[in-house]
């Protein structure tokens, strides 16, 4: 007879067992919380996937947007610039309705004149009478050239302006929505 209450094969079977239940506990457990951490990891590499497309798009509609501003703008600017044109032509076809017998302007306001439409310095008063007499027709012809030139300017630096604006506009709307989108999220 054992001294043991229970017979020494049962006591060895059921440690076997429970060393076997106690090995399962673990290792299930720890396959589990692999498989959580795998699925955990799963789904975070599935958000970063799905930002980083939701921001590729968002670039590629910023620049749709971009692409639509620069040619709404270009072809307002061409048109204003053809009508710019386009006036200073039927001024110039006026010119020659100046009657010949207006006497010429005095040489000092061609000299004048150009130093204005060159930029260069204010010549000295002693040299304004230099100047060779202006017919009105050529000096008229002139001044319309210059102004032509100065509007077509005009229109090309307002249109830029509204570029850079709305540009600008469109930049800082997709850098907050951008922003939303790379933001963290639970």
């Amino acid at each position: 007879m054992s001294i043991l209450p229970v017979n020494p094969l049962t006591i060895g079977q059921k440690i076997a067992g429970a060393m076997i239940a106690f090995g399962l506990v673990v290792g299930v457990t720890y396959l589990g919380v692999h498989h959580l951490i795998s699925v955990g990891e799963a789904r975070a590499e599935a958000k970063y996937d799905q930002k980083i497309l939701a921001m590729q798009q968002q670039i590629t509609q910023l620049i749709q947007a971009q692409s639509e501003v620069s040619g709404k703008i270009d072809k307002l600017a061409r048109q204003k610039a053809t009508a710019v044109r386009s006036h200073g032509h039927k001024l110039q076809e006026k010119v020659h309705e100046i009657p010949h017998s207006v006497p010429p302007i005095d040489g000092s306001y061609r000299v004048l004149h150009d130093a204005a439409a060159s930029g260069s310095p204010l010549p000295d008063a002693a040299s304004l009478p230099d100047g060779a007499s202006v017919p009105v027709a050529d000096a008229a012809a002139t001044v319309i050239d210059n102004y032509t030139g100065c509007r077509e300017n005009t229109v090309k630096l307002e249109a830029f302006q509204q570029w850079v604006r709305e540009q600008a506009a469109l930049t800082a709307k997709a850098q907050k929505d951008l922003a939303k989108t790379a933001a963290p999220t639970d």
